[in-house]
């Protein structure tokens, strides 16, 4: 997304997370979709009007830009391996 460049993928993961809320950012092809359902999307994403495109993709940059620095990656990485740590020895650690 930093990229600027579209993106078609499903809503899994961050991006199921992270983008929610926001605006259309990228063309999405559904979790478990027939292989012509995604040839479809991403049809439609090359085909779509480029001031779509450009509207999307500049939006998307935007996003990540602001919530993925590498202080907010690291902070999130830290916070996830002090879950992990508390789960496995059910103590809580500082990082």
């Amino acid at each position: 997304m930093y990229a600027g460049v579209p993106v078609v993928a499903s809503p899994v993961g961050v991006l199921a997370h992270e983008m929610a809320e926001s605006p259309p950012v990228y063309w999405q092809i559904p979790v478990g979709a027939a292989p012509e359902v995604a040839a479809r999307v991403v049809r439609d994403a090359v085909e779509h009007a480029p001031a779509e495109t450009r509207v999307r993709t500049a939006l998307a940059r935007e996003i990540v830009a602001r919530e993925f620095t590498g202080e907010q990656m690291a902070e999130k990485w830290a916070e996830y391996l002090r879950g992990v740590v508390a789960a496995e020895t059910g103590r809580a650690i500082g990082i």
